[in-house]
């Protein structure tokens, strides 16, 4: 290459910036188009990082709270029929089935009550709470309650039995709220735990029972014998 060549060569300036003005119309747009391309693919993986960083959080905070014991009853309620992470929607997913297929589980008390002919005479009605949402829309429990003590407490008992009576306006209510099993428990409510409570206008009376990890279908009859044995305790009925 011819000296002055050279030197004219090592003259110019080949910087991006350079080029793009020095160039074309159809270059330059062709240019800003792969430059807007590189930004947006940028933008796109750092935005999937993001997510998948987020994603992994919402994961191991899942997955702490799943092995903690905690009641999964309780845990449900915290996250809800349609939560946004994949562990959340596998799990919400088996609760909401298991719910359906145990949809039967409560009512037995109103059951009992309502086998013996003539009994509408003093029934007026019940409420099957499943649900923590069911407990705070129907019969008026705080969720701030709940939440402090679990649907499986003395105080959330209490304040079921004194609601219901509020909310039918009757002379007594029984509330009952428990573990039946076979799951759902946790080393400080295990299965068999079950709370009472019977309200009237004066005084709102509470048991507890644990019955152990007897079978559903036992703790549930067993509940409900205790259920109506301390509201014929709280009517000073004997037998």
């Amino acid at each position: 290459m011819e000296p002055n060549t050279l030197a004219m060569a090592q003259e110019i300036d080949f910087s991006m910036f350079a080029l793009f003005a020095r160039a074309t119309l159809t270059v330059k747009i062709v240019m800003l188009m792969l430059m807007i391309m590189s930004f947006w693919s940028w933008a796109i993986i750092i935005q999937k990082h993001i997510l998948l960083r987020k994603a992994k959080g919402e994961a191991s905070i899942f997955d702490r709270a799943f092995w903690s014991g905690e009641p999964l009853d309780e845990l449900y309620e915290k996250i809800g029929p349609d939560p946004q992470g994949q562990s959340e929607k596998i799990f919400a997913a088996g609760m909401l089935e298991w719910r359906r297929s145990h949809k039967q589980d409560g009512g037995l008390i109103a059951g009992a009550l309502t086998d013996i002919p003539g009994s509408s005479a003093a029934v007026h009605g019940g409420f099957v709470t499943y649900s923590n949402a069911a407990k705070e829309q129907m019969i008026g429990v705080p969720p701030e309650l709940i939440a402090a003590h679990g649907a499986v407490s003395e105080q959330v008992a209490r304040v079921m039995a004194e609601g219901a009576r509020r909310t039918t306006g009757a002379t007594i209510a029984v509330a009952v709220t428990g573990i039946a099993g076979p799951g759902g428990g946790s080393e400080g409510k295990p299965v068999g735990l079950v709370h009472f409570a019977c309200a009237t206008a004066d005084a709102t009376r509470t048991r507890v029972e644990r019955f152990g990890d007897l079978g559903r279908q036992e703790v549930r009859e067993r509940s409900v014998i205790a259920a109506l044995d301390l509201v014929i305790e709280m009517l000073g009925v004997k037998l």
